[in-house]
């Protein structure tokens, strides 16, 4: 289930997500939420943390594995976004974006996040925690090694270990629509 957050593009790669009645994260209403923790001398000691949902980002999980980061499953409360040092949506239709912020609304009646070198705040009723500074067009290092894996693996240029690519045959491209007749079939409704 989303948690009623919407997105607007923020540069060409980057997304800010504004956030409201949100305790636990869950998702993304567009795409599914990574949280990503590292020490500041090496991002290749990498935690991705992703939320106890069935929004599972299971490619993204597999390449983390693979390359011996620790991948942990389990609830992502709000209170927790500042302490990661990237923030990651992750679907079929946004691919892997870096999230530029993330600001929640609506503190009057909550208590706002502890002092935090992320965190900022416009107005008593606002706070923004911010991962990927105005000045920066490419994101984290964790966005950026996780999109040149994937996209080496879309083009074939590293080896499928995992059986995601299926090459595409005549016969998926043909679309049956029509019965002999020529009348079209009735869509399924879901």
């Amino acid at each position: 289930a989303g948690q009623q957050m919407r997105g607007a593009r923020a540069s060409t790669s980057h997304f800010t997500w504004t956030v409201r009645n949100v305790k636990v994260l869950d998702e993304f209403n567009t795409c599914g939420l990574l949280g990503i923790s590292y020490p500041q001398e090496s991002y290749n000691d990498a935690t991705l943390v992703i939320p106890d949902s069935s929004c599972v980002i299971d490619s993204v999980q597999q390449i983390a594995r693979s390359w011996g980061w620790k991948v942990e499953k389990r609830p992502m409360p709000y209170t927790e976004l500042p302490d990661f040092c990237e923030v990651l949506g992750a679907g079929t239709a946004v691919g892997l974006v870096a999230i530029r912020s993330i600001t929640r609304r609506g503190l009057k009646l909550r208590t706002p996040l502890p002092p935090h070198a992320r965190v900022s705040s416009t107005s008593e009723d606002l706070e923004t925690i911010t991962y990927v500074p105005d000045d920066n067009q490419a994101g984290g290092p964790v966005v950026s090694r996780l999109n040149v894996e994937l996209k080496a693996l879309q083009s074939g240029k590293v080896a499928d270990r995992s059986g995601w690519l299926h090459e595409v045959q005549a016969e998926d491209t043909e679309l049956n629509c029509c019965n002999e007749d020529g009348a079209f079939l009735p869509v399924p409704v879901i």
